[in-house]
């Protein structure tokens, strides 16, 4: 599949998701915003191990951007840096291996649940995150 397929998955995913969250919950804009965002970036994460992915590109370009600014502001280039080193790692991992897995799939949202838990209270983007993810699998054919 291309990026616009996981996308356009993902997208759907989330309108469920959301339309769930808001019967049964409280979801405000900018909670409703990050977990789009959220969704979308896993929508597309699991094909990271490939170099020409537009997930793998776009964290290059980002690490590269961010080690810039890091060096011009004086913080050093060590977290940027790494990212580098990891994404260049992660592409010697076989594609479609872990990270097309349902473990995959539910322990890195899981992180970013834990992230959004301790900064705004709530699990929320994380279950978003596992939709995208799950619909990237769906696609694939590996749910």
């Amino acid at each position: 599949m291309n990026y616009r397929a996981h996308l356009a998955a993902g997208t759907v995913s989330f309108f469920v998701v959301l339309f769930l969250a808001v019967r049964y919950g409280d979801i405000g804009f900018f909670l409703a915003v990050l977990s789009y965002s959220v969704c979308m970036f896993f929508s597309l994460f699991p094909d990271v191990d490939t170099r020409r992915s537009k997930i793998h590109r776009l964290l290059l370009h980002v690490s590269i951007v961010l080690t810039g600014i890091s060096l011009l502001l004086g913080f050093g280039a060590v977290p940027s840096v790494f990212m580098i080193l990891w994404l260049v790692a992660i592409t010697k991992l076989k594609h479609r291996g872990f990270l097309h897995s349902f473990t995959a799939a539910v322990s890195l949202p899981s992180v970013v649940g834990l992230i959004s838990y301790y900064t705004f209270g709530t699990f929320l983007p994380a279950v978003f995150g596992f939709a995208g993810y799950f619909s990237h699998l769906l696609l694939d054919g590996k749910a």
